[in-house]
């Protein structure tokens, strides 16, 4: 379906401000547990770190996406940062390994197709948020489908936080942890519902919901015109080459 930056951050920053408490408390974990992994990469060099990264820190951004989706539909609960460790955690550690994996792997070939890949898989903690059970091959394909003609958008979209990234850089991670971090992964997953044709619970937080569209089956044996193939600006643009509106929404 088609989305426009304004549409997504004012659903964000409305669900997001209804959960403020919860949404920081939550990220402010997630920031001791990688300050934690980094700890144990500096005891134990190399090894300590990556295994932290590989078994804490890639499952933990499936909990993240499965907070932030709980909280369209109205406050959600703490509890959901161990969802990861609770619900198939083999599954998604393998499926976000081989994810961040393949993206390593195109990143050879001169960065920028790595950085296609990852706008391609943008979705994937968000499929497993909702089918923690999913397989790894279904998730990414499925996330490709979803992203095909999206890219440049969502690309354009995360140059729109440019700004809040350097005021919390400026203040040693402050703002990250107070607005920029919870606000940015609202807006994923205002951004994911979007394109997977989610509603809002309609008023929660003084959001506008997000209009669902005729949207049933997002795995790879569906047909392909099942799955959302406009680009943000409604124009069906390619990837990487989608217009937008000039106005920076913060």
């Amino acid at each position: 379906m088609n989305w426009t930056r304004a549409q997504l951050k004012t659903e964000a920053k409305a669900h997001f401000r209804a959960n403020y408490g919860s949404s920081v408390l939550f990220f402010f974990l997630l920031v001791l547990v990688a300050a934690g992994s980094g700890g144990a990469g500096f005891l134990i060099p190399m090894a300590g770190g990556i295994v932290a990264e590989i078994f804490l820190i890639l499952p933990l951004a499936v909990s993240a996406a499965r907070f932030a989706l709980d909280n369209r539909e109205g406050p959600a609960e703490l509890e959901r940062f161990v969802f990861c460790f609770k619900s198939n955690y083999v599954n998604i550690l393998k499926t976000m390994f081989m994810m961040n994996l393949f993206i390593a792997l195109w990143s050879l070939l001169f960065v920028i197709p790595g950085i296609v890949k990852a706008y391609q898989y943008r979705l994937v903690p968000y499929l497993l948020a909702e089918n923690p059970d999913m397989d790894y091959h279904d998730a990414l394909d499925t996330s490709r489908r979803l992203t095909d003609g999206q890219k440049g958008d969502i690309f354009v979209l995360d140059l729109s936080f440019i700004g809040w990234g350097i005021v919390s850089g400026l203040t040693c991670g402050i703002v990250g942890i107070f607005w920029f971090a919870p606000y940015i992964a609202q807006t994923n997953a205002e951004l994911y519902a979007a394109i997977r044709g989610g509603t809002a619970t309609p008023g929660y937080g003084g959001g506008r919901p997000v209009q669902a569209t005729s949207y049933e089956d997002v795995t790879p044996e569906a047909g392909a015109s099942a799955l959302p193939s406009a680009s943000g600006d409604g124009n069906g643009a390619d990837d990487f080459g989608g217009s937008s509106d000039d106005t920076i929404y913060l």
